[in-house]
């Protein structure tokens, strides 16, 4: 009814200029009308028996919100709490806000029923979920991330294989404490050697603590199954976690865009791994 279309509206003013602001009005436009067309593919996979037309500018909205809850978590949304003649107006997190009202989508969706008009929540469902898709692949990392981007990559096709060959020889028991205990030390080796980084006072012997003692337990499990091929593999597989996490962190800083960053390294992992 009209109080949905005036919610809609009242959603994008809010929400939209600051994700519009953010890709340029070009790709906006793309943006929401993909995301209106993958929410509108998904209520009609939930539903596919229903004859009830759909318009669908609320699950397109609804990718609007995704990707502001992306791009800004942390900002400040003015929400009117209802509580009779208590009703106030407050500032919450837009975490906070826009995940209540996803979590409320599902809850209303269990709740309705599709054998009469009404709200489709699947489409909100799906346009808000291809709304934080698409927003990490909206912007391209500057060409100073390109070298960390494809290096990352081949480092993490090697650590997949160097896992898959641990668990194949070691228990879990073993492998899976060493090669987490060795890659926050090498991790911290190399921040201090590339970047000039490195914690000091208890942030630092807290690192040694928690990583010797892993790597202790790991290596009083090896004594016992005497598997050292595991230990091999469980190493190497440690020193790919440490170097595809300096990788990505001096390429997302070098790309000026952590999210097209991380976008593009899923592409491209996706790619490796066809």
């Amino acid at each position: 009814g009209w109080m949905h279309l005036i919610g809609n509206m009242v959603f994008l003013w809010i929400f939209g200029d600051n994700v519009e602001d953010s890709m340029g009005r070009g790709k906006f436009i793309c943006f929401y009308l993909l995301s209106g067309i993958a929410a509108a593919l998904l209520q009609a996979i939930i539903d596919p028996s229903s004859e009830i037309p759909m318009i669908g500018a609320s699950g397109a909205i609804a990718g609007v919100l995704g990707a502001y809850l992306i791009n800004h978590p942390n900002a400040r949304v003015l929400v009117l709490i209802p509580f009779g003649f208590f009703s106030q107006l407050i500032k919450i997190k837009a975490l906070y806000v826009l995940g209540f009202w996803f979590i409320l989508q599902f809850i209303n969706s269990s709740l309705s029923s599709s054998s009469g008009g009404g709200v489709a929540y699947a489409a909100h469902i799906g346009g808000f979920i291809t709304g934080i898709i698409l927003i990490l692949f909206s912007s391209t990392p500057s060409l100073g991330a390109w070298p960390y981007l494809i290096l990352s990559t081949v480092v993490h096709t090697f650590y997949l294989y160097f896992l898959y060959q641990s668990y194949k020889w070691g228990d879990l028991s073993f492998v899976y404490p060493l090669m987490r205990g060795v890659a926050p030390l090498l991790v911290t080796l190399g921040a201090f050697l590339f970047i000039g980084e490195l914690p000091l006072g208890n942030g630092l012997i807290g690192i040694i603590f928690i990583c010797g003692g892993l790597i202790t337990l790991s290596l009083f499990s090896l004594f016992n199954s005497l598997s050292y091929k595991a230990l091999n593999f469980a190493l190497l597989a440690g020193f790919c976690i440490a170097s595809y996490s300096l990788l990505d962190g001096i390429g997302a800083r070098e790309g000026n865009s952590p999210l097209g960053y991380i976008g593009w390294l899923f592409i491209l992992e996706g790619i490796c791994g066809m």
